[in-house]
Parts: structure tokens; sequence; C-alpha cells
């Protein structure tokens, strides 16, 4: 199953989104229309109109006639998204469906609603549906060892705000987790700091986000500003806990006081702070770019042990390492 979901457009022009029939839930009436495609050269044709009530035999009639994908209009996609959300906590906690299909619908419902994100840094919404993710994520990771190993292989390999935001909110979470740095009150508030640490990236041009290469000045000092732009819009959003705006403002801070965008000394970075900078810029790392291709796992954590050493704290990289050596695809993996 691909985790990152594409675009489809018919031969009209119609644009469409590709949706795993696995994430339709019985008994559910989906506000979207559903399409099929009964051949790879055919326009999709309608199958279930919004609204309808989905019994349980409606996955079981697509798997039979072999479609595991089915077509959702782009203009319908935030009645998908939201139908998504509200899905998540009964599909984590079904029984019935193995870890990984579980974490790749956390992946990525969290994905597009960090992309909705983006698009609408205003949203009423924004705060409510980062909480509710993130609760839903704090207790799905909690009830398998193996969940570890399967974002790994769910994650993208392409770098994007959105996707970089999701990465970075789960390997800060198994890293918080690994260190036992808090109770579930922390790592919720780690969750939601790490899930918009971005958020202020919102307000960089796409011309300086989409550079193809060494920024100039001017470009530097734009972006420069996402953390104090994320601040902004998070506390206009209502968001006033310490620890949340901590991590929006301080995660490119570094511990020789080189960071931004307040060159913070050791002393003044708190430890979840360091965590994140640690996950962010391994992530960085690991992505492709349009400027450069991404480093495998084990290259990177070679770049930050020998080029950050007074940068980064060394005794939690040093532990985010055998974090990565708990899982087999981690160290091998060349994204």
């Amino acid at each position: 199953m691909t985790v990152t979901m594409k675009n489809n457009k018919s031969d009209t022009g119609r644009l469409f989104r590709l949706v795993e029939v696995d994430y339709l839930r019985a008994n559910t009436s989906p506000d979207f229309d559903i399409y099929i495609q009964t051949s790879d050269n055919r326009e999709p044709v309608l199958y279930r109109e919004r609204n309808l009530v989905m019994d349980g035999t409606v996955q079981n009639q697509l798997r039979d006639k072999d479609i595991t994908n089915v077509f959702v209009p782009i203009s319908q996609e935030a009645a998908y998204q939201e139908y998504l959300e509200d899905s998540l906590e009964i599909f984590l906690a079904d029984t019935d469906i193995n870890t990984h299909a579980k974490t790749e619908m956390l992946y990525s419902t969290a994905t597009d609603m960090v992309k909705s994100f983006f698009e609408n840094p205003n949203s009423d919404l924004l705060a409510p549906r980062s909480e509710r993710l993130v609760d839903n994520m704090i207790q799905f990771i909690g009830q398998d060892e193996t969940i570890f190993s399967s974002f790994l292989k769910t994650g993208s390999f392409d770098y994007k705000t959105y996707t970089h935001s999701v990465n970075v909110m789960m390997y800060s979470q198994f890293l918080a987790q690994h260190l036992n740095l808090g109770d579930k009150e922390f790592m919720r508030k780690l969750g939601i700091g790490t899930l918009l640490h971005d958020i202020g990236k919102s307000k960089v041009s796409n011309r300086t986000l989409n550079h193809p290469g060494r920024l100039n000045n001017k470009q530097w000092n734009e972006i420069k500003m996402h953390p104090e732009w994320g601040c902004d819009i998070l506390e206009d959003q209502g968001f006033t806990d310490e620890m949340v705006l901590d991590i929006t403002m301080h995660h490119h801070e570094k511990l020789n006081g080189a960071g931004y965008p307040h060159q913070l000394s050791a002393d003044k970075i708190p430890d979840y702070v360091r965590v994140v900078t640690i996950c962010d810029i391994f992530d960085a790392l690991t992505t492709k770019r349009s400027y450069k291709n991404a480093a495998d796992s084990y290259s990177s954590l070679e770049i930050m042990r020998l080029e950050m050493p007074g940068e980064l704290d060394m005794a939690m990289f040093l532990e985010f390492i055998a974090l990565m050596s708990t899982s087999p695809e981690a160290v091998v993996n060349s994204r």
C-alpha cells in the first residue's frame, strides 16, 4: 500500500484522489462520492454517492472485483480528510487490522492534516484537530513495540514541510519514550509542539522554500523568521503552553550558541528541545530535496556525530543511535 496518496487526472481533466479501500469503514456515511475505475484506461465512474450508509458488504464487494483503491474527487478532499480524522481512533483500536496498516493510516492522516494547516494556518480548527490526532498517536504507539520499525518503513522519503513535521513528531515521540523523559501529558505537549514546529514556514515564500540550491542572505534571513512566525500563529490560535511554544521557537537552537533565533546557550535549552533538534536534523538529512539526494541513515548519523558534536546533546544523540539500532530497517535504509 502507498502512503503518499496520489492525484489522478481523468480524461475530462477532473482531478481525483486515490484512496485505499481499507480506509473506508463499515457503518459510516462518507460525505464524499466514491468512484471506481473499471480498467486502467477508463474514466473513473461513480460507485456510491455521498452520505449513503456503507454496510459491511461494500469493502468485500470491491475486493471481490480486485479493487483495492477507489477515487474521491479533489473538490471533496476536505470531507475525506474529516472522515479520516473521525475514523482514526476506531481504526487504530481495531484488533483485526495489522500494525503496519494502522501506521500507514496514522501517517497519511497526519500528513494530510499538516498540509491543510500550511494552506490555512489561521483555521480555528488547528488546535482541536492537532490535539485529537496527537492523543490518538500516543495511544497507538504505546500498544506495540514493532510500531517504530513500521514507521521507518512508512515515512516519506521526499522532503515536504508537512511530511517533515510528521516525521519529526514520530521520531521525537520514540526518542523521548526511549529516554523516559516524561509522563503522558509531557508526551502530548511534545507531540503537539513537534507536529506544528514548522507552521511558521507557511509565511515563508514558496520561492524561498523550494529554492534549488544554497540560499542567498535575503532568503536565509526569511527562513530564520519561521520560528517566530510560528509562535505568532500558535498564539493567535490560542496556544499558551510553554513547552509547545518553546519547541516551535527554539528547535533550531544549538548548545554552542550558534543557533537561531535567540542564540541560546546550553543551559537555556531544555531536554525536550534537544530531542526535537536531533530528530529535526536527522530527518532533514535522510530525506530528498530538490537540491540534494537523501543520505542513508548510517551516513546521516555519522555526519551528525562528526560535524555537530558542539551543537547537539551527544548523550541524547547516542541514545538516538541506540534507538535506531533496535530496528533493522533504520541503519540500512537509504532515502
